[in-house]
């Protein structure tokens, strides 16, 4: 009961009694392992995974437990050997196709996630989840017409996600139909009005519309629900820039860099607002901080050759 109510650390007080009782009782140590994957308690939720696969090997559902602790652990080689160990077991398990696709995606190995997640989907047309990554992954590989394909699969099993709406508000942005991306998000945001990420996305639309002060209201909406996320502040700072409030724009660089001071497109964002207001020595240091985060930033590149050209013939 304590463990279907997902009472994680009551539950493992009452898993150790039963092992303690009738240490024969493995099935207990799946349970046991789920319980710590679930607290985070990676090395002993594996522990507990691997002692049961020392006595039983041949159920593949213990190998799926193993993948999706690995892949929590970010060891994901690992995890796609245990997702194939499961298969030869089961080959008819979606949740198994879906996992090795995950592990696969997160190996950047995007075509063989997809032959995976299509296997998923043959089991089960209706898997919500996996229409969504496909979706993603698709995107990734700036293949938009089958992205939004895929999204609106989703949206037509499940049309109250706020996450699949916004989804497909991104697609549309990369394809360039803004009101469409607009009313996405517009749908995500019924759903889910307090998700401020949605509230900076919806803000990069209309800045990329140059419609600068809708921009600049989705960007303070954003903030005001999460002021610590350093990504608004940034999109807030290029807004500003756009419409020449260069000295606003720097404040809001700086308020990002603190949050993230490895951000080179910031950083190169920051030294362009200071070389507008004539601050040309340190825009010079800040294309420089740009090029020591991410040395094959062109733009940034660029931008120190021209300024050091500018301050050398001051």
């Amino acid at each position: 009961v304590l463990f279907r109510e997902k009472k994680y650390e009551e539950s493992l007080e009452f898993f150790d009694k039963v092992l303690e009782l009738n240490p024969k009782n493995i099935k207990t140590l799946i349970y046991k392992a789920f319980a710590l994957n679930a607290l985070k308690k990676y090395d002993d939720a594996l522990k507990c995974c691997d002692e049961y696969l020392k006595n039983d090997s041949n159920w593949y559902r213990a190998w799926g437990l193993r993948c999706m602790i690995l892949f929590n652990m970010e060891r994901y080689d690992e995890a796609l050997i245990c997702c194939d160990e499961a298969l030869k077991l089961e080959s008819h398990d979606k949740i198994i196709w879906s996992q090795k696709g995950d592990v696969l995606y997160k190996l950047k190995l995007f075509n063989e996630a997809l032959d995976c997640y299509d296997e998923a989907l043959k089991l089960n047309p209706e898997y919500v989840p996996v229409w969504i990554t496909k979706s993603n992954i698709l995107f990734e590989l700036e293949r938009y017409e089958e992205a939004l394909n895929s999204i609106n699969k989703a949206l037509k099993l499940d049309s109250n996600d706020p996450l699949s709406w916004s989804m497909k508000g991104f697609i549309y942005k990369a394809m360039k139909k803004f009101d469409d991306s607009l009313k996405s998000f517009d749908k995500a945001l019924e759903l889910d009005p307090k998700d401020y990420s949605t509230f900076t996305s919806k803000g990069n639309v209309f800045a990329e519309m140059k419609r600068f002060k809708d921009a600049l209201d989705c960007h303070n909406k954003a903030l005001e629900l999460n002021p610590q996320d350093y990504t608004t502040w940034a999109s807030k700072g290029f807004v500003l820039a756009d419409m020449g409030r260069f000295k606003e724009s720097l404040e809001c660089f700086d308020e990002s860099l603190k949050l993230d001071s490895q951000d080179a497109y910031v950083m190169y964002g920051k030294g362009l607002s200071l070389e507008k207001l004539g601050r040309s020595k340190e825009a010079l240091k800040s294309f420089q901080k740009a090029l020591k985060i991410n040395p094959d930033y062109g733009d940034a590149k660029t931008a120190e050759k021209k300024m050091l050209s500018k301050i050398d013939n001051i």
